[in-house]
C-alpha cells in the first residue's frame, strides 16, 4: 500500500494516534504522573507586601528651604535636600549598602541562599544539605572562583533583589514593598525590619547633621557683635531645634506604614495545577509526533 502523496490531515493523527494508542497513553500517562511529582517537589513561596507614604518630615524639609534665605544674609550656607526623602528612602532600599547594614544581623545567608523548604507544623526552614549544614550551621557548598565557600555580601544581594521588589505609584505617591520567601513569616520579619532600619538610619543621620548645623549656629551667634545677624541667627537655632525635636519624637521618619507586613497565610507560588497542564500538554504533542512517526513508518513498510 503506498500513499498518494506526502500530505496528510487530522484524520491520519487521530488514526496513528489510535494504531498506537498504547504507546500514545504511555507517553502521555509519564508525563502527567512525572508533572505531579515534579510539582510536588516545588516549594511554596510565600509574599509579604507592605505599602508606605512619605512622613510628615517632607514637609519639614520645605519648611527649612524657607529659612535657607536667612542664612545667606548671615553669611551661613545651611545643608540644601536635593531629592526628598522618600525618593532618597527608595534608592536605599535597593542599595548594597543598605543590605549590608541588615544582612548577618538581621538577614542571615543561609536563609537568603540555602533554604529550599518551609514546615508549617514546626515553623522550621529547609535547607539544601549540598550548600549548608544546618546541624554544625557551616557552609559546605563546593564553588569556583570568584565565589567562596561562605558566600559573600554581593552574592547573597544578588539573590536577594530577586525576592524583593519597590514599586512606586506616581499619581498617589504611595511606596509598595514586596518581599518572598519560602517562610511566610521570615517574609513579614524581614520587610518589617527593612522599613524600620530604615527609617532609623536617616534619622540618625538627619539628627548627627541637625546637630553639627545648631552647633555651627550657636558658635557664629557667639562670635558677632551685629543685632541683626544674631536675629537671623535666633531664628535659625530656633527652627534648628524644631527640627532635632521632630526627628526625635517621629520614628517612621521617612516612611510612615499604611499596610503593615503581615504574615501571609496563602503562597504566591507555584501553581501546581498549572505546572502540570503544561506538562502534561509537552506530553500529548510528543506523544502525538512519536505516534504518528511510528504510524508512517509501518505504512512505508506496506
Amino acid at each position: 500500500m503506498e500513499r498518494e502523496n506526502d500530505f496528510f490531515d487530522l484524520k491520519d493523527i487521530f488514526r496513528a494516534i489510535w494504531e498506537e494508542k498504547i504507546i500514545f497513553s504511555t507517553i502521555v500517562a509519564f508525563f502527567a504522573i512525572s508533572s505531579v511529582f515534579y510539582a510536588l517537589s516545588i516549594p511554596n513561596v510565600y509574599q509579604s507586601k507592605a505599602i508606605l507614604a512619605p512622613s510628615d518630615s517632607e514637609n519639614q524639609d520645605m519648611l527649612m528651604s524657607r529659612y535657607r534665605g536667612l542664612s545667606s544674609l548671615a553669611g551661613i550656607n545651611l545643608p540644601v535636600e536635593e531629592v526628598s526623602k522618600s525618593v532618597e528612602g527608595i534608592e536605599r532600599f535597593r542599595s548594597f549598602d543598605f543590605f549590608k547594614t541588615l544582612v548577618d544581623s538581621s538577614f542571615q545567608k543561609q536563609d537568603i541562599i540555602a533554604t529550599k523548604g518551609w514546615d508549617p507544623k514546626t515553623n522550621n526552614l529547609y535547607y539544601d544539605p549540598n550548600l549548608y549544614n544546618s546541624v554544625s550551621k557551616e557552609w559546605v557548598r563546593e564553588v569556583r572562583f570568584p565565589k567562596t565557600q561562605i558566600p559573600s555580601d554581593q552574592e547573597a544581594f544578588e539573590i536577594f533583589q530577586e525576592s524583593f521588589s519597590i514599586f512606586l505609584d506616581d499619581d498617589s505617591g504611595f511606596i509598595t514593598l514586596k518581599l518572598n520567601h519560602h517562610s511566610p513569616y521570615i517574609a513579614k520579619n524581614w520587610l518589617d525590619e527593612a522599613i524600620s532600619s530604615l527609617n532609623e538610619l536617616m534619622r540618625n543621620e538627619d539628627k548627627k547633621r541637625a546637630q553639627k548645623s545648631l552647633d555651627y549656629l550657636n558658635y557664629q551667634i557667639s562670635d558677632t557683635n551685629l543685632t541683626e545677624i544674631k536675629q537671623v541667627l535666633s531664628l535659625l537655632i530656633q527652627k534648628q531645634i524644631e527640627t532635632l525635636t521632630l526627628i526625635e519624637t517621629n520614628e517612621e521618619y521617612v516612611f510612615k506604614i499604611i499596610d503593615s507586613p503581615i504574615i501571609p497565610e496563602r503562597k504566591i507560588s507555584p501553581s501546581r495545577p498549572v505546572i502540570c497542564i503544561l506538562i502534561t500538554f509537552v506530553g500529548l504533542i510528543i506523544a502525538t509526533i512519536y505516534s504518528f512517526y511510528r504510524y508512517t513508518r509501518k505504512l512505508k513498510k506496506y
